[in-house]
């Protein structure tokens, strides 16, 4: 379990190394799919392969830069919009619209990344109970597995017991039959004849 964390976090580091600014072009077309993309195809596996507090802040943080990416680029990309079109300087309230339809689709990103977060968790919580119950059946087994040994060690001694003493009582009657037979024999020899 401890590998597979380390795993996961290399993993994510390596993504990040790796693919940073391919996710920032991503993200600055079209940042919807790019989030949904790294929420199911990237976080999402790594989390559930290992699930940590670390892992799930770096996700978090992850998925949330990912989020910020098109109003990042829009802040720097229309002031030069704006120097290179004398149209769009003399109109600069045409870029409020996007804007505003902006929060919806980051918003249903969200809820996206929300509702697959959710159903990893479902399933983590799922596959943790599961393991529990057979843990806890392996236990019950191998609890009434000793049951029966001691049962059946505890049967063995009282056998044992019980032959022993069997064995002392015949030893004593055989002991008391010879003593009794030396009499027998001590008072035939001392009978006058």
């Amino acid at each position: 379990r401890k590998g597979e964390q380390k795993r996961a976090e290399a993993l994510l580091r390596h993504f990040l190394e790796l693919g940073t600014e391919m996710l920032v072009a991503a993200g600055a077309v079209d940042p919807v799919a790019t989030l949904a993309a790294v929420a199911v195809q990237v976080t999402g596996p790594i989390l559930s392969t290992a699930p940590s507090p670390t892992l799930r802040r770096r996700s978090g943080a992850l998925l949330e830069a990912v989020e910020s990416l098109s109003a990042g680029c829009r802040r720097y990309t229309a002031p030069m919009a704006l120097q290179n079109s004398p149209q769009e300087a003399a109109a600069p309230a045409e870029e409020d619209p996007p804007a505003e339809a902006e929060p919806q689709e980051q918003s249903s990103a969200r809820a996206f990344a929300e509702e697959a977060e959710r159903r990893r968790v479902e399933e983590l919580r799922a596959r943790e109970e599961e393991e529990a119950r057979e843990r806890a059946e392996e236990e019950r087994q191998q609890a009434l597995e000793d049951a029966a040994a001691a049962a059946a060690a505890a049967a063995e001694a009282k056998e044992r017991q019980q032959a022993e003493e069997a064995l002392a009582a015949a030893a004593a009657a055989a002991q008391a039959e010879a003593a009794r037979r030396a009499e027998e024999a001590a008072a035939a020899g001392a009978a006058p004849g």
